[in-house]
């Protein structure tokens, strides 16, 4: 092999090396790219980092997410029979929690005990919503706190148990809890749809009922003597 010969091999190798650099660079360049394009769409699609806003954060839009605090949820195990708080990111003019009262599948009662009205310049309304049930004596609950809390401060409401029913038939004795388990599960929220966050029963049978029971069915309030439902619908 003569010097020419030589020489061209050695400008053939920096040539290889050359497109191998440039083949290397190119596809980690591609791949940072693309794993910034998926970060950027993930914390999107969870509003968090510079995409939050005013929305909460973990709830993507149109959805409701149930929130757990390990610091507080001790405490709020030992003070209240149950609770339950959620985050939501929705599109609504309006949220109200209604209580409704039946004595077997006639309705007697309907009110609203708390809600929120969107009167600001976005269209989105991004709430935690939380509950809890307060016992008294006897472990027999008394009364419902629900709160909407925000950035800008909250607003507390609740019912108490008492004044359901008719003298002699109060609401109130021997009342059994729908579940102990969440009923209102994560996922897409719609207009105009009553979505129940509790229902307690006054017949003392024991059973806990499937998180699917329609509990405004008809056949359903049939077996029970009184039925109060929590829920809560957007508008």
């Amino acid at each position: 092999m003569n010097f020419e010969d030589k020489e061209f091999e050695k400008l053939v190798k920096q040539s290889r090396r050359g497109r191998l650099i440039k083949t290397i660079f190119g596809s980690t360049l591609s791949l940072v790219i693309l794993i910034g394009i998926l970060l950027s769409a993930y914390l999107f699609y969870w509003n968090l980092g510079p995409f939050q806003g005013e929305k909460i954060a973990g709830v993507p839009d149109g959805q409701i997410r149930s929130f757990h605090n390990k610091e507080t949820e001790p405490l709020a195990m030992m003070l209240l029979d149950n609770f339950e708080t959620y985050g939501m990111n929705v599109k609504a003019k309006k949220i109200t929690i209604y209580v409704d009262y039946y004595e077997k599948d006639q309705r007697k009662d309907h009110q609203d005990f708390g809600g929120l009205i969107n009167d600001g310049p976005s269209e989105m309304l991004s709430q935690i919503l939380s509950w809890g049930v307060i016992p008294g004596f006897g472990d027999t609950p008394t009364q419902v706190r629900i709160q909407f809390s925000d950035d800008s401060g909250n607003s507390t409401s609740g019912f108490t148990f008492e004044g359901y029913g008719e003298e002699g038939q109060e609401f109130g004795k021997d009342i059994v809890a729908s579940s102990s388990q969440r009923i209102l599960e994560d996922g897409p929220l719609e207009l105009n749809k009553r979505y129940v966050l509790q229902y307690w029963r006054s017949n003392a049978d024991g059973i806990f009922y499937n998180l699917e029971t329609d509990v405004f069915d008809k056949e359903f309030l049939k077996q029970q003597d009184q039925t109060l439902i929590m829920y809560m619908e957007l508008k």
